[in-house]
């Protein structure tokens, strides 16, 4: 008899913890979504005045002021307030410490490179010439201090007839082509020289490299690095006063606004403005260039791509439902990358044979035709489409543990869905 109670006790203090989850939150409403109190990335669903917990996918906060109906959001777009607790991390590589979100680089040295996780596969992404990431932001910002060390120094700056210099200039102390310039005298800022050009201390500007003689090959004898005017792959190389003509590998073209000792950059890196002409190519086999990102030779396999390095390939494939864009060297939606032969336009079939219902208007049960309408996969529960206004479609994947519910239109726990 005691061990029958004992065991009903335990029963019953097992059940309390649910008991209080449920007691703590109470409905604003009999339908919606609203936050939790504490947890930034718990929410509930309220359904007829009952309170289902959920949590955004790992990486993302919960925002109840977005009309959107998925209300999970980068952290940096969320007021979190005193909800300063989190879910805890799933993240598996150093480059993605959470399975969603947009993180520094793990290296602290290396600033302007970062990267961009969704569902734990990480996009690499770069900041343009002089900017650092920052990850409250989201964005690329100027530094207080630049990578090389250099501060603006806190002493006024006047010129010639000791007017204040507002926003003074300071030579590089190892490359001519470049130099820095204080916004306001505090914030500090790359500059760097037209092509051919080095920078002038005494006219506080750039100039011709015949009126700075200590200037071909730097201040230090390191090599100058200068762009050709018309091809962009080729770069000129000044050293001790002479001047050696160079090319990037065949498919890289030359960036003069790297900071890297290599300038030789991929193409949808660098902005070759009116340097339109190209070394003749050398194609290996599925590579048209020796360097580069290229897509499938078969113009309809759109979600497979060629990572090529000296010739060599690497076979790549996006993830379901987009397709390789060569101009930015990644995967992007169908319609963003509008290529010939796989485009997702309307009526297109995807690659499983999908295509949108022709002239069957999908209504909801309130009798309103429902714009961007969802359709089951035929064989897998986690997967279903979306026919954006009804004609162009898409395949959606749903979360890890969860499977498509045809009835809600949305995503749910499998318990929810008959026949799972």
């Amino acid at each position: 008899m005691a061990a029958t109670r004992s065991s009903v006790l335990a029963a019953m203090l097992l059940l309390i913890p649910a008991a209080i989850v449920d007691a703590q939150f109470k409905c604003p409403k009999n339908r919606g979504q609203f936050e939790d109190p504490v947890q930034c990335d718990k929410y509930y669903v309220c359904d007829e005045g009952e309170a289902t917990e959920k949590l955004c996918p790992d990486g993302l906060v919960f925002d109840p002021t977005i009309k959107l109906v998925n209300k999970c959001d980068q952290p940096f777009n969320v007021d979190c307030g005193d909800r300063f607790e989190l879910q805890p991390a799933q993240g598996t590589t150093d480059y993605c410490p959470r399975k969603n979100g947009f993180f520094s680089h793990p290296d602290p040295s290396i600033c302007n490179v970062f990267y961009s996780c969704i569902n734990g596969e990480e996009l690499e992404m770069s900041c343009t010439g002089g900017l650092h990431f920052d990850e409250k932001s989201g964005t690329c910002v100027w530094p207080d201090k630049l990578n090389d060390g250099f501060q603006c120094p806190k002493e006024t700056r006047y010129d010639k007839n000791g007017q204040v210099i507002t926003h003074p200039n300071y030579p590089h102390p190892s490359d001519c082509s470049q130099f820095y310039y204080c916004l306001n005298g505090i914030e500090p800022r790359l500059g760097k020289c037209d092509a051919k050009m080095v920078y002038n201390e005494d006219l506080q500007r750039c100039d011709d490299p015949e009126n700075v003689p200590e200037c071909c090959g730097g201040r230090t004898g390191r090599l100058l690095r200068f762009e050709d005017p018309y091809q962009c792959d080729k770069y000129y190389e000044c050293n001790d006063g002479r001047v050696k003509e160079q090319l990037c590998p065949d498919g890289l073209v030359f960036n003069p606004a790297s900071k890297l000792v290599n300038k030789c950059d991929q193409v949808f890196n660098v902005d070759c403005g009116g340097r339109k002409e190209l070394q003749p190519p050398r194609p290996i086999g599925v590579c048209p260039r020796q360097n580069g990102f290229f897509p499938h030779p078969d113009s309809s396999i759109c979600n497979i791509f060629y990572n090529c390095i000296n010739g060599r390939e690497l076979e790549m494939t996006c993830v379901a439902g987009l397709h390789f864009n060569e101009p930015t060297g990644t995967c992007v939606w169908p319609d963003m990358a509008n290529r010939q032969g796989c485009g997702s336009n309307a009526n297109k079939k995807l690659n499983d044979g999908f295509q949108c219902p022709k002239n069957a208007q999908k209504m909801d049960k309130n009798g309103q035709i429902i714009t961007h309408p969802n359709y089951p996969h035929p064989d897998d529960c986690q997967r279903f489409y979306i026919c954006l206004n009804g004609i162009e479609p898409r395949q959606g994947t749903c979360d890890q543990g969860m499977v498509y519910n045809e009835d809600l239109q949305r995503c749910d726990d499998p318990e929810n869905v008959p026949g799972w």
